[in-house]
């Protein structure tokens, strides 16, 4: 019974994460708060207020570069979203407070999900997973206290995309 319920408290909790992710729209452009910060350069203005690509997208958490022909779909405190369309691939990338740890084995215990082991992109290794034809890629960006969190829609985990984004993934 516990076990039972335990999955399904995970399986909710994965689809409210999914579900934060897959709901925006081409009309939340990026913009973010560039000049909230009143020391930033104009360089970073610059990187924070692409609305495509190839450039470098960043928010007060992380930065990642952006290929050519994929826009920006999203820019808030915590989360980005970049993709060629809404129905085409897309990757939305978000600063997630839950440990590393219990999120990896989360992921892992989802009926259906693949496991594809550690990947590295650039310089940092990820835990990559399969679930429902979707991409999934965490990684350990501040210890055990949080991560950050990849969730690739219609993109297969070998895409050049995924390796130039999450290969430029740059944490504040």
């Amino acid at each position: 019974m516990k076990k039972t319920f335990f999955s399904f408290a995970i399986a909710a909790i994965m689809a409210l994460g999914m579900a934060s992710c897959g709901s925006k729209s081409d009309n939340a452009a990026a913009g973010g708060e560039a000049t909230a910060e009143g020391n930033q350069t104009t360089e970073q203005a610059a990187a924070s207020e692409i609305t495509e690509g190839p450039g470098t997208i960043e928010n007060k958490t992380f930065s990642v570069d952006v290929p050519e022909g994929w826009k920006v779909m999203l820019n808030e405190d915590k989360k980005i979203i970049i993709g060629v369309s809404d129905v085409r691939e897309k990757l939305c990338i978000e600063k997630n407070g839950l440990s590393y740890d219990s999120a990896v084995e989360n992921q892992k215990s989802l009926d259906g999900c693949e496991d594809l082991g550690e990947q590295t992109y650039g310089d940092k290794k990820f835990a990559t997973f399969m679930w429902k034809g979707k991409f999934y890629a965490y990684y350990n960006s501040d210890g055990n206290k949080g991560h950050i969190v990849i969730d690739g829609s219609n993109i297969q985990p070998d895409n050049e995309a995924i390796q130039k984004v999450l290969g430029s993934l740059k944490i504040k």
